[in-house]
């Protein structure tokens, strides 16, 4: 009897260890994955947006999608997207290069063109550092899990901070809906188990009500973490613009003719007048001209 109380008593302790490790586990990797925002300035993306709406009896719908591939670095500061966006069938895609301050875009397959951006102009979003400002923010509501492969986070349901946590970094705006009656959401991030980064994302907006429904669902994946290769403009990006672009000659001294004619008709007459001069232009000194006035009126 006493060595089997001594072995529940055992049993306990060791239950009782493995709680409070699982704790801590759970408070390191949380800590070590909102600390990954400032860890980690590359990566390579998959962006997936897919939305579809329907009234209440049927007689619209709507499905729009976006799919983007990116590759990101901060440091340095290079980026390369293709985008694909789908409107009721019609499709768009857009791929640009960005290097500094200096870009290069194309859509449709089409001419490339060169723009300039601004230094604080966003490379990307939602950017890895605003997934990981989400999880900071609904941390007190997801569910931690550590039985796969890697570190889940999920949550199901309602709450208004969760919507407000990814309202701003997906640019969610829902109009026609009661957003604390009619609205419910899912989410599921999953970290891996070495540096804690978090490796993919997915969440999913529900509103429904007597005027229709409608479902959003975004998908996140990223790869090669701090581990991509330089990113450069394409060949054809950089030659095409300059080869479109018209080659003016250098002409610092010009003369030129020129004659104008102009017919005023009325009731009673019609009269032709012609103007005609001759300019000489130096760029290099002030612009010197002679004009010659109406040289003869002519009536028909």
């Amino acid at each position: 009897m006493k060595k089997i109380v001594t072995l529940l008593v055992i049993f306990l302790l060791l239950l009782l260890v493995a709680a409070c490790s699982q704790g801590d586990n759970e408070e390191e990797i949380l800590e070590n994955t909102l600390q990954s925002s400032q860890d980690v300035y590359q990566y390579a993306a998959d962006f997936d947006m897919r939305i579809y709406v329907e009234t209440s009896d049927q007689s619209q719908t709507s499905n729009n999608s976006a799919q983007a591939e990116i590759i990101l670095s901060e440091d340095p500061v290079a980026s390369y997207q293709h985008l694909t966006q789908e409107e009721d069938g019609a499709e768009k895609t857009t791929t640009a290069y960005r290097i500094d301050n200096e870009a290069y875009v194309q859509d449709d397959g089409g001419s490339w063109r060169k723009v300039d951006v601004m230094e604080e102009e966003p490379m990307f979003e939602p950017s890895y550092p605003e997934i990981v400002s989400i999880l900071e923010a609904v941390e007190d509501y997801a569910v931690f899990d550590s039985s796969d492969s890697a570190y889940t986070y999920t949550y199901s349901g309602f709450d208004r901070e969760v919507y407000d946590a990814f309202e701003t970094p997906f640019n969610v705006e829902l109009t026609g809906f009661d957003i604390d009656e009619d609205v419910s959401l899912d989410f599921t991030m999953h970290v891996n188990e070495t540096e804690h980064y978090i490796e993919n994302m997915e969440y999913n907006i529900y509103a429904d009500n007597n005027m229709g429904n409608l479902e959003m669902n975004f998908q996140i994946t990223y790869e090669d973490i701090n581990d991509i290769d330089p990113i450069e403009f394409p060949e054809e990006a950089i030659e095409e613009p300059a080869g479109n672009a018209v080659d003016l000659p250098d002409i610092n001294q010009y003369a030129v003719d020129f004659k104008m004619h102009a017919d005023v008709e009325t009731e009673v007459e019609s009269d032709r007048s012609i103007l005609e001069g001759e300019a000489i232009v130096s760029n290099e000194d002030r612009a010197a001209y002679q004009l010659t006035l109406p040289a003869k009126m002519m009536k028909r």
